[in-house]
């Protein structure tokens, strides 16, 4: 009866290692490859691991950002204004940018110029106009006379006004200066009109029901887009002065002309290393890692392409960063394993208990930098909360195979080679019970 039940788990331990092994391989395969999914190519699926090659295929699925891709190169000048003021307008522009989810773009002095370098088509002209507008705010009576800037605007964000989603609010707050102003003329204008200025231009009329004290508003009748944009706008503040905006130009990458495939070469030598480190000092169980690694490669940059985050600066940083993180808890765990194989204890019982010790604070640390992202993101909507949010979805993609890929792989290798010490270690383990 023993012999039957070792037989069928060897069975099962086949079966399992043959079928992750496998849809690693067509995964990955597809993820340098892509895939058409019709006859006539109609439908195809993009491939989306970056890989250094003359098609780029990949860029359609991953496209790359300002720092490895064509950028545009907008250039513009100042009408006035000390060096105060110019910096004042940098800051600006980067806030607003960085707010509308740009995480790779440069401002800098150009030929006595500035120029704004952004990836290719990654927002459209009219928006862009906006985020470059001066973007000055201004609280108005029926009569079109202003009563309040919106330099007292200290918060905005938007909310949706139905179920639909059609329509939008554009809610703001105010300083304590600005409540009272704002208080005091609204109560004035109930049943009456208010009008929002965007650059001495109206807005949006909006009808004041009651004396609204509580030191700010919302506003509804926006469509999503619009209502986003001019809470970008609100937060960041006006620019000290409008800016003369030139032409476009397709510009080369913020990194330089070759600096994509050096990167990605680099990327790829670090991790072939990596790898081969693995199969080498522990076998049979640095295959099961070398699985783990190529895995998480697969599915890292698969969510990255799924959430459209390109190949930039951050989503690599992010990536390599979450990378690692992984490669050091599988470390972590053969660093235990190891230990306890050559003592004489079974291979099974090992991984065990290298889960119980190593693993556990493996597994603290991958979820403690996790809930950090997470609060990052609650509190930055800018450069580094995009970043924080590529790197938490890599770190729930760590905890995965780590905690439940890696161990079912191992196991099941276990089940279907034996336990024998030399197959997981290369030490001498002369002397060890084997």
């Amino acid at each position: 009866m023993l012999k039957k039940i070792n037989f069928k788990s060897k069975h099962i331990a086949l079966v399992t290692v043959v079928i992750l092994f496998l849809l690693t391989v067509v995964s990955c395969f597809l993820g340098v490859r892509g895939q058409k999914l019709d006859s006539i190519g109609l439908y195809k699926l993009l491939p989306w691991i970056p890989i250094p090659s003359e098609k780029f295929e990949w860029r359609t699925a991953l496209v790359p950002g300002a720092d490895f891709g064509v950028t545009e190169a907008i250039s513009f000048t100042f009408n006035e204004g000390v060096e105060e003021e110019k910096s004042e307008v940098v800051r600006t522009l980067s806030s607003r940018l960085s707010n509308y989810g740009l995480s790779s773009f440069s401002i800098e002095e150009h030929e006595g110029n500035y120029q704004l370098k952004l990836p290719n088509d990654i927002i459209n002209s009219d928006k862009l106009e906006l985020l470059l507008s001066k973007g000055e705010f201004s609280f108005a009576g029926p009569d079109g006379e202003d009563f309040l800037s919106g330099k007292h605007i200290t918060r905005a964000n938007v909310a949706p006004a139905d179920q639909t989603g059609s329509s939008w609010y554009l809610a703001f707050e105010l300083d304590s200066e600005g409540k009272d102003i704002f208080a005091k003329k609204t109560t004035e204008l109930v049943n009456e009109m208010m009008l929002v200025k965007r650059d001495g231009v109206e807005l949006v009329r909006a009808s004041i029901a009651e004396p609204l004290v509580d030191g700010g508003a919302s506003i509804p009748g926006f469509t999503f887009d619009d209502a986003y944009i001019n809470a970008i706008l609100m937060k960041s503040g006006a620019l000290p002065y409008e800016l003369n905006v030139g032409e476009t130009l397709e510009g080369e990458p913020m990194l330089g002309e070759n600096s994509l495939n050096g990167v990605i070469i680099a990327l790829w030598i670090v991790i072939a290393v990596i790898m081969l480190v693995f199969l080498i000092k522990y076998r049979l169980a640095g295959l099961a890692g070398l699985w783990t690694v190529a895995s998480n490669i697969c599915l890292s940059w698969l969510i990255i392409a799924l959430i459209q985050a390109g190949f930039n600066l951050s989503s690599l940083l992010a990536f390599t960063l979450s990378t690692i993180i992984l490669v050091c808890n599988i470390l972590m765990l053969f660093q235990g394993m190891s230990d306890d194989l050559k003592s004489g204890r079974s291979a099974k019982q090992s991984l065990k208990d290298s889960y119980a010790s190593n693993g556990k604070l493996g597994l603290d640390i991958m979820l403690a930098l996790f809930f950090f992202a997470l609060i990052i993101i609650i509190m930055d909507t800018g450069v580094i909360g995009h970043f924080m949010q590529l790197f938490a979805v890599c770190m729930l993609v760590n905890i995965i195979m780590v905690q439940l890929g890696f161990r079912l792989m191992l196991n099941s290798m276990f089940n279907l080679f034996g336990e024998k010490t030399s197959l997981y270690i290369t030490a001498n383990t002369q002397g060890v019970r084997e």
